[in-house]
């Protein structure tokens, strides 16, 4: 291996191979410990995510078992009892804008649009191609609106052609003197809903297991540490469905009821997207990331995959604030656009492996929240969707004991337009 000037190793390669290991079965992985007292070895646990890479489930939602405290990252949970649906009623921004269907020439005053839902008489639109400002003299039908045009005085643009496409965009109202009162101008509320899903993770242990120290001579010890990796393995599945899953609502093979959330990218892929890999300037990132302002300026956090963090940073260099965010213990470096903070962060799943280096996610938080369903039962106990494990007695004799990590979860996904999906590496 040759050193460069600066004392480095050249001639490394671009990236080191990796085998994945091969996916096994709970008891052929305990099975591969001999069955002697071997605390002369150290076993090691490889987590996923390293020994100091916090999954997003901190980093995100921050799923604990007792909860968390986020409110420096504007983070909040919700409980349901509408199990297994969470609904909820969205309101969305009235409409302002509309679209021309049709040619018009310069003294048509019968105007046909895409759809007139909204607009009503007295109403102001301006066309975004000539600025011609037109007033509303009624609405026909559905499609059809008969306008006042603009005649060239009092400082107003002169009436021009309007070709079919265009942009009319709902300016105000002007009512005439002596005229009161007009219809409300409203969005009515929208019925949405998110699936609550099941996440189970089975531990298993046989006299065998139980009996001999697999783990070395600390029997208490080799259970808690296998309790402990089905634990990280239940967080794994819970963190991928937070990321990747998209919802669906029966089993496609047994037709029975099996229902899936729709996680952060599924909902993000509604809101605003686009490919800055190409064009990638500080101004097109301002002004991408900025569309997910308008429709909720709250608190953003941006997961990053693998390749973009480098490329965001040789835009700003410097510019990029540090800060420690206690409630998820983190360094996160920030932005500021419009007021609104998008905290950056690298997700350790957005990698090659998944197809999500190259891509950024929005993700609003004051309207993509973790939500758990509550209940009670037959004995009077108190049922919390978070994560917990049962033991299972039916199940569990001498000679076997079963148990499960359970995890109850879906997102309340307000808002898909304060989100967005951008990539950024090429």
């Amino acid at each position: 291996m040759a050193f460069g000037a600066n004392g480095f190793p050249t001639g490394l390669p671009s990236t080191t191979p990796y085998t994945q290991p091969a996916t096994t079965t709970a008891t052929a992985a305990i099975d591969t410990l001999e069955y002697y007292n071997n605390m002369e070895l150290d076993l090691v646990s490889v987590d996923e995510f390293g020994q100091t890479v916090n999954p997003a489930y901190t980093v995100l939602v921050g799923i604990q078992t007792s909860g968390g405290k986020f409110d420096d990252a504007k983070l909040q949970e919700i409980t349901t009892d509408n199990y297994p649906q969470y609904k909820f009623l969205e309101i969305d921004a009235v409409n302002r804008i509309f679209t021309m269907n049709a040619a018009a020439l310069v003294g048509d005053t019968n105007l046909t649009l895409v759809s007139t839902v909204g607009l009503q008489r007295g109403d102001i639109l301006r066309n975004t191609a000539t600025n011609e400002i037109v007033r509303v003299a009624s609405v026909t039908n559905g499609t059809t609106i008969v306008v006042l045009r603009s005649n060239g005085t009092n400082n107003a643009i002169a009436a021009q052609a309007m070709s079919s496409a265009q942009t009319l965009v709902l300016m105000g109202s002007s009512s005439p003197i002596g005229e009161a009162g007009r219809s409300a101008f409203y969005a009515p509320a929208v019925e949405k809903f998110n699936y609550i899903q099941k996440i189970v993770t089975t531990v298993r242990l046989n006299e065998g297991d139980m009996l001999t120290a697999k783990y070395g001579s600390n029997k208490k010890l080799a259970l808690q540490r296998y309790m402990d990796d089905m634990w990280k393995d239940q967080m794994r599945s819970v963190e991928y469905v937070t990321i990747f899953q998209k919802a669906t609502s029966t089993d496609a093979t047994t037709g029975t009821a099996e229902y899936r959330a729709e996680g952060i990218i599924s909902t993000a892929l509604r809101g605003f997207t686009g490919d800055l890999s190409g064009s990638l300037t500080i101004k097109n990132l301002i002004k991408e990331f900025g569309r997910t302002v308008t429709h909720g300026g709250g608190t953003k956090l941006v997961l990053c995959g693998s390749e973009v963090l480098a490329e965001i940073y040789a835009l700003f260099s410097t510019q990029i604030n540090v800060e420690t965010i206690k409630s998820i213990d983190l360094n996160v470096d920030t932005l500021t656009i419009n007021g609104t903070k998008f905290i950056l962060k690298e997700h350790p799943m957005m990698n090659t492996a998944s197809g999500w280096s190259k891509y950024c996610v929005i993700v609003d938080t004051t309207s993509f929240k973790p939500v758990y369903p509550t209940g009670s039962s037959m004995k009077g106990k108190n049922l919390v969707g978070k994560t917990r494990f049962e033991y299972l007695f039916d199940q569990s004799n001498y000679a076997n004991e079963v148990g499960d990590y359970v995890t109850y979860i879906t997102f309340k996904n307000s808002n898909a337009l304060a989100n967005g999906v951008f990539k950024i590496a090429a």
